[in-house]
């Protein structure tokens, strides 16, 4: 809401909160080539050669573009923004040292496994699938950069404003049991996701509200729109 003008409905007064269902996963990554080891590497390479250094991103508005311009200005530092049409060939070129690094999803996890990429920094937090690779606040800090993170990717379930209390209590009943099965939990590990800590209504309701804060705050500090 904060990107895009005339959406025809408010975010946060048109929904009822059901729950949410999980949070994904996400990583930084740079190619083997690139001589690049660590988010402080990264960092530094980008205050020593600036015109050196781009950042790929899914497009305008995307969560790549919003942590890449948070973090040049959390660092302060520069990167060349390089939008693409979807976040697999920012990670094609990556791979094919065209592009320096990328926030790359879950997808990215074979390939760094394979050698053909090197993660810097998970976030939100470390990564079982990849031991040894730091979270992004652990990475920040060695860094030197205070006070930021990254954008974060969660799911969850809404119905429409209005909805009695009831069926929103049966629907996240149906949620939470959802979410304590072990299949439903497998596929969401496999897709680099974690099931939500709190599936509740009432979290999810705070959830929305604060990241609707946060995001309007951050968009308008880096001046981010899409027209």
């Amino acid at each position: 809401p904060h990107l895009y003008k005339n959406l025809g409905f408010n975010a946060l007064q048109d929904f009822a909160p059901i729950g949410q269902i999980a949070n994904t996963s996400n990583v930084f990554v740079v190619g083997p080539n690139s001589g690049i080891k660590s988010l402080k590497d990264l960092v530094e390479r980008a205050r020593a050669n600036p015109q050196a250094v781009s950042y790929g991103s899914s497009g305008s508005g995307s969560i790549q573009h919003i942590s890449g311009e948070s973090l040049k200005r959390a660092a302060g530092i520069n990167m060349l923004h390089v939008p693409y049409k979807g976040i697999g060939p920012a990670v094609l070129d990556v791979m094919g040292d065209r592009l320096t690094v990328v926030y790359s999803d879950a997808s990215a996890l074979p390939n760094i496994k394979a050698g053909k990429l090197v993660a810097l920094a998970s976030f939100p937090k470390r990564l079982e699938e990849l031991p040894g690779v730091p979270s992004v606040a652990e990475a920040a800090a060695e860094a030197g950069i205070r006070n930021w993170s990254p954008p974060a990717i969660w799911y969850g379930l809404v119905a429409p404003r209005g909805t009695p209390p009831d069926v929103v209590a049966r629907l996240n009943d149906a949620l939470v049991k959802a979410l304590q099965t072990a299949t439903v939990r497998q596929r969401l590990a496999a897709a680099g996701a974690a099931p939500a800590d709190d599936p509740s209504a009432a979290a999810f309701a705070r959830v929305l509200a604060a990241d609707f804060a946060r995001y309007g705050e951050t968009l308008k500090t880096l001046d981010i729109k899409v027209e």
